[in-house]
């Protein structure tokens, strides 16, 4: 096991070593090593930013340092869920621009929230408040 939550993000190449020169005579022990493929790090959550409202539209992006982007979704006043596809179509890519249309709302201020989702299970989120006149 490899507890990751303290190193940087980044790749990284894991070195295993086995020997039994301790339970053998110098002559008899034998030793071994191996390297695994790289591995990718990625403690930090993604940033939703540029979030803007030009009504019924909501656009903004999705940006990460370390993986893809793998899902988009947005709340209008804290409720359900819904999901928002990514500009081009296809979650491919650590920097996904994303426009999503607001369904009917009252007259009134409210508060629309996104979130998105790395490769690595990270979440981030951000909000805008728009007001329907």
């Amino acid at each position: 096991d490899w507890n990751t939550e303290g190193v940087p993000d980044g790749l990284y190449v894991v070195r295993v070593q086995a020997s039994d020169e301790r339970a053998n005579p110098p002559e008899r022990a034998l030793d071994f090593a191996l390297e695994s493929s790289p591995l990718l790090v990625d403690n930090r959550p993604p940033e939703v930013v540029d979030l803007q409202a030009k009504l019924p539209q909501v656009s903004g992006r999705a940006r990460d340092a370390a993986s893809n982007i793998t899902e988009i979704e947005y709340a209008v006043d804290g409720g359900e869920w819904r999901p928002v596809a990514p500009a081009d179509g296809i979650f491919d890519d650590p920097n996904e621009p994303f426009a999503f249309r607001l369904p009917a709302l009252a007259p009134g201020a409210h508060a629309v929230t996104v979130r998105a989702w790395d490769r690595a299970d990270n979440v981030g989120s951000a909000g805008i408040t728009v007001t329907i006149k």
